[in-house]
């Protein structure tokens, strides 16, 4: 138990390690946003994150909840048309491979759910999952994990080519939305899927990663869990084909990706609004409080959640306050923040 709980402590500071050693070089050539204010964040985070790894609390009786992977809306499923052992090298993707993890219990009996999760910039797949505990979870959520990585740039740096702010700095134009749908694409061919629950969650540039998917490929994501990171300044620039079930989380006092004041972004409140709209929600969002970040004290975010939305979807602000770029996460908070999205299945449009 110790273990798991010192985990997101040790992965904010690789984190933060890994962002202190991009050159401020790299950082100015982001359409003119300066972020090299990253560097004192994750110091910040690194050092209270070691003092309060012990403080996180189960945040999981929060969730909306309930069980997840149970149904398809791909109808009966036939398991002899299916591998039993359908990722024997425990990758896909080829020359760009990303490890992919099947829930202890896996059968192709039923359509499963999938989870991909997106890291930050410099950081990697494996230091993102040790930081949030995707991995983990695919037994207790019943999902299947991909872990893939962005490509590097000239400094070693990896990242993702999401949106004109953040992070294909060098302007290389790798296309990491095909790649992503491809690796989907694999996926659905070697397991039945859950098409109702297709989720990604990313941190930082693997938000903002997630909100260009969600953007750009709605008839196939139907959720988006993103920590800190951001959509397109230009609203116009996204224009969804469905509704997708969208959890955004901030930090008030995050000097990297600003919370709302920064020329170059949207606000964060304003990301989710724009998603209330798209989504067609109705009615004023319910309100509450939950333990997100461990080093700071009681159940110090606060929660706006709006269910009445098209598609059965629903839209989340979940707010830290006074929280950082790389917060320690307590206890069963990634949990709690994918179950938003995985109880949400999207309806089949009629």
């Amino acid at each position: 138990m110790l273990l798991l709980r010192r985990r997101p402590a040790l992965a904010a500071a690789a984190l933060a390690f890994a962002l202190v050693g991009c050159s401020s070089d790299t950082n100015d050539d982001a359409s003119g946003a300066d972020t090299s204010s990253g560097e004192d964040a994750a110091t910040d985070a690194a050092e209270t994150d070691a003092a309060g790894e012990d403080t996180g609390s189960d945040s999981g009786s929060e969730s909306d909840g309930g069980e997840t992977g149970d149904t398809s809306d791909s109808g009966a499923i036939d398991p002899s048309e299916w591998p039993s052992d359908p990722f024997p090298s425990g990758e896909i993707g080829g020359d760009r491979p990303a490890r992919v993890v099947l829930p202890s219990d896996y059968a192709p009996d039923r359509a499963w759910p999938v989870v991909t999760l997106l890291h930050g910039f410099t950081a990697s797949a494996l230091v993102q999952d040790v930081y949030f505990g995707v991995s983990p979870l695919a037994d207790e959520l019943g999902v299947i994990v991909v872990l893939p990585d962005g490509t590097e740039n000239s400094q070693g740096a990896q990242f993702w080519n999401a949106t004109e702010w953040c992070c294909d700095f060098e302007r290389t134009g790798v296309d990491d939305a095909g790649y992503l749908m491809g690796l989907l694409d694999e996926v659905e061919a070697a397991v039945p899927v859950d098409t109702s629950r297709v989720v990604f969650i990313g941190h930082s540039n693997g938000g903002f990663m997630s909100y260009r998917l969600a953007c750009d490929h709605a008839d196939r994501v139907t959720g988006i869990v993103s920590l800190a990171g951001l959509e397109f300044l230009d609203a116009a620039r996204c224009d969804p084909s469905d509704p997708v079930s969208v959890l955004q989380i901030h930090g008030t006092n995050d000097e990297t990706v600003a919370f709302d004041d920064d020329p170059l972004l949207p606000s964060a409140p304003d990301t989710a609004a724009r998603w209330v709209e798209r989504n067609g929600c109705e009615g004023e969002p319910d309100t509450g409080e939950i333990d997100f970040q461990n080093d700071l004290p009681g159940a110090e975010t606060t929660t706006e959640t709006w269910s009445n939305c098209d598609g059965g979807t629903g839209v989340g602000l979940w707010v830290i306050e006074n929280g950082s770029h790389i917060p320690g996460v307590s206890d069963g908070a990634i949990r709690t923040a994918l179950e938003f999205a995985l109880s949400r299945p999207r309806a089949a449009a009629e």
